[in-house]
């Protein structure tokens, strides 16, 4: 999990939210609320949004045009009791979020050529005043959902239109040792960069994968594991911790591994996927990975696709395990869907840049401290292992 901070409302209170690009809407747990966390196990502090004590709140009605458009693709409801503009959200792991929208002032950083400056922009956004299944709970809980998806309610493309900069944002995603990162809204100035083209009339960030090679050798996996229909498909998640995979792909993944690797194959208790016992760095026991896109690949280390299972209990070795999930366990999307989800453990330690005017998404791998923008808005990242 991957949370970020912004600033809400006249007076200013700050709220921390997950970074989600598989959704489109910002939204804040309001008071009152039913199943709204009151403490999180982050050690986190929360704060509760609450449109009486912002003096530049309003609501939104059923015809303002961001409403209306919302409708279109079920983002948006209208009530016909109050006129006012609301939202069912139902997420992957079974969660919901249900309230009403409001417009209000957002408070964040410009990064230009004068160096940083505070500023705002009215934002419509959601008030959260119901809650179930995880989002209710105090495990992972934080004040809210920041969604960076392609539809109009999204923050970045509210942004665009009223700053008139380019409906680009980038994020760089530190890993766990580190943990942290950078998000960014706006053009950005790095070359080298490699693309592949957004999938045309996809609501999420669908992409086209050709297939995965081990050690430069291609896996003989079924194209039609990653064709894009109603129940397959490649998605880049941020909101996503680990990855996803059609249960035929990830079977012949998980089995080249296992020949590829020297470190010894081990079942772990608890883990639903095959770990090793690991003495030495990944790079020297477990190969590369290629991700073949249409345009271009995505070189992955083995830190792309393992996680930390802990120490074993000899103490002097520890345990990886296979990071990428069936998408036919129990972790896997709700919908019984066999999509491919490539989460955070894939993104990670790269930049992305999700160039919505152009449709294409483009990496590079990169060091996230080492980053330099240009008229970009600044939000930083901290990083908190969740599967959504």
């Amino acid at each position: 999990l991957y949370f970020t901070q912004v600033g809400l409302g006249n007076p200013v209170k700050h709220y921390i939210v997950q970074v989600d690009t598989g959704s489109d809407v910002l939204w804040v747990n309001c008071r009152p609320c039913s199943g709204c966390p009151r403490k999180s196990a982050l050690n986190i502090p929360l704060t509760m949004y609450d449109p009486r004590e912002s003096s530049t709140t309003s609501l939104v009605s059923c015809s303002d045009p961001l409403c209306v458009r919302g409708r279109r693709f079920a983002e948006a409801q209208c009530s016909q009791a109050t006129n006012n503009c609301e939202y069912i959200f139902s997420y992957g792991d079974g969660s919901t979020s249900e309230g009403y929208y409001v417009r209000d002032a957002m408070q964040y950083n410009v990064i230009s050529s004068n160096g940083l400056a505070n500023t705002t922009s009215q934002v419509l956004f959601g008030c959260s005043i119901r809650q179930t299944g995880d989002l209710s709970t105090s495990q992972q809980a934080v004040d809210g959902i920041i969604g960076f998806g392609q539809l109009e309610l999204s923050v970045p493309n509210q942004l665009a239109a009223q700053q008139n900069i380019p409906r680009v944002f980038s994020h760089c995603l530190e890993g766990e040792k580190r943990g942290g990162g950078i998000l960014v809204i706006g053009g950005i100035a790095e070359p080298g960069m490699t693309y592949t083209p957004l999938v045309p009339d996809s609501v999420h960030y669908n992409v086209v994968l050709r297939g995965i090679s081990v050690n430069s050798n291609r896996l003989p996996i079924d194209a039609e594991d990653f064709s894009s229909t109603n129940d397959t498909g490649v998605i880049m998640d941020s909101g996503t911790t680990l990855a996803y995979f059609p249960s035929g792909a990830y079977n012949v993944f998980v089995q080249a591994i296992r020949e590829a690797t020297s470190a010894t194959p081990v079942r772990v208790q608890g883990m639903d996927t095959q770990c090793f016992l690991v003495s030495g760095r990944l790079s020297d026991l477990f190969p590369n990975v290629t991700l073949n896109f249409e345009g271009g690949a995505m070189e992955l280390q083995p830190d792309n696709y393992l996680m930390w299972g802990g120490t074993a209990p000899t103490g002097t070795t520890d345990v990886w395990c296979i990071g990428w999930q069936s998408s036919s366990s129990s972790a896997g999307p709700k919908d019984g869907s066999q999509l491919t989800i490539l989460g955070d453990i894939v993104l990670k330690d790269k930049l992305v840049v999700y160039d919505l005017d152009n449709s294409r998404i483009g990496w590079m791998s990169y060091n996230c401290k080492f980053l330099f923008f240009y008229l970009a808005l600044y939000l930083h990242a901290r990083d908190q292992a969740r599967t959504k």
